[in-house]
């Protein structure tokens, strides 16, 4: 299945507290972690350039933009083409019988993009 950069970067985002378990949830979100992230080295070097570039400083030691910065149009029309090109990403699934029981609703919400009947 093919996913924009953004989509991935969220999917990231969402299997991250995942990370620390150490069953079959947690197996499949760091396999998932190790092939998205090396998917969009490319897209978070690029992104990064573009807000220590144009952005107005660091949020947590991270560079950052605020929506209200003066650069940011100029960021988003120019990181707008990066963050939408596609992947086809090969992405472990889960069965929704492998996590009923052993996540909340909330995570099994948080992580819906890699699970399967």
């Amino acid at each position: 299945m093919t996913h924009t950069n953004i989509q991935l970067e969220r999917m990231l985002e969402s299997i991250t507290p995942h990370l620390k378990r150490r069953d079959l949830v947690g197996y499949a979100c760091a396999r998932n972690y190790r092939i998205i992230s090396t998917e969009l080295q490319e897209y978070a070097s690029i992104k990064n350039a573009l807000l220590q570039e144009l952005g107005d400083g660091a949020e947590g030691g991270v560079p950052s933009i605020s929506p209200t910065s003066p650069n940011y149009q100029t960021f988003i029309e120019r990181f707008e083409p990066i963050a939408q090109i596609e992947h086809d990403v090969p992405i472990m699934p889960l069965k929704y019988t492998d996590v009923v029981g052993q996540l909340t609703g909330e995570e099994i919400l948080e992580i819906d993009w890699m699970l399967e009947d």
